[in-house]
């Protein structure tokens, strides 16, 4: 299981980014990286449970994920 926030770069980025990395931390994921594109930023953590690898690949305005996401208890394949 690894762990993706993803917000607006706008004023209060920054500060809703420290929020999500220290919820990260609280649930046993490691620093998070942060990666961005030109409207958002995006905070990464990786594994803390085994499965199945997910794929992050960076471009010059966009982030694409692979992996199973879940959310409030219904998963999807992204």
């Amino acid at each position: 299981m690894g762990a993706w926030y993803v917000c607006r770069d706008d004023a209060r980025a920054e500060g809703r980014l420290k929020q999500a990395a220290e919820q990260f931390l609280r649930h046993g994921h490691a620093a998070p990286r942060t990666l961005a594109t030109r409207h958002h930023k995006v905070l990464h953590s990786g594994h803390i449970h085994p499965g199945l690898p997910t794929f992050v690949q960076v471009g010059d305005d966009f982030v694409a994920i692979a992996g199973t996401f879940f959310y409030r208890d219904v998963a999807a394949c992204l």
